[in-house]
């Protein structure tokens, strides 16, 4: 229970590492659906969820298999790249001055689904010292299969830094706190 607790109080903080690391801005109707689909699949009782792996494990429970449609990736990151490449009908809205752009289909076009999937979720204890933790991240095209891939690695202090420090409670965002009080219930 207590990391359904964290992840309702935190919500806003799980988002940020998660956009952060996929180089994606996710919209509020995305991030909701994601949230649910984690809540509907005990997320927070997952065996290797844990206070510091806990934004990737909303990708790895939450995010798996969300259409990528609409989501504003980062412009030049190596996603933005593989959808230019492996999407002809791909076009991508330009937000100005925010560094990124929204995915939509070019006019008379049909943009074929674009989902993401997490797999391969590793920890191994280094030495009796240190966790390595790892999972792969993928997006692939309902008729083509896999046009990215990338391994990424789980860092063991970043979120739980992220929480513990006060200094930053001015950027917390409410919006994302409301939708976690709305689809999480206390329990």
């Amino acid at each position: 229970m207590e990391l359904y607790a964290l992840l309702r109080e935190q919500f806003d903080r799980v988002v940020y590492v998660a956009q952060k690391e996929l180089d994606v801005r996710f919209s509020h109707n995305f991030i909701r659906k994601a949230l649910q689909q984690f809540v509907n699949s005990y997320g927070h009782l997952y065996p290797w969820a844990s206070v510091s792996n806990l934004p990737w494990v909303f990708c790895y429970l939450g995010i798996f298999r969300q259409n990528l449609y609409r989501q504003r990736v980062r412009l030049g990151s190596p996603l933005y790249l593989a959808i230019l490449e492996n999407c002809p009908a791909a076009d991508f809205l330009f937000e100005g001055g925010s560094g990124y752009a929204r995915l939509e289909s070019k006019e008379d076009m049909y943009l074929p689904r674009l989902t993401f999937r997490f797999t391969g979720h590793e920890q191994i204890a280094r030495y009796g010292e240190e966790l390595r933790e790892t999972m792969d991240m993928y997006v692939d095209r309902e008729d083509k299969g896999v046009i990215f891939h990338r391994r990424l690695e789980i860092s063991e202090l970043f979120f739980a830094n992220l929480i513990r420090n006060d200094g930053n409670d001015r950027y917390r965002n409410s919006e994302l706190l409301k939708i976690s009080g709305e689809v999480m219930p206390p329990l």
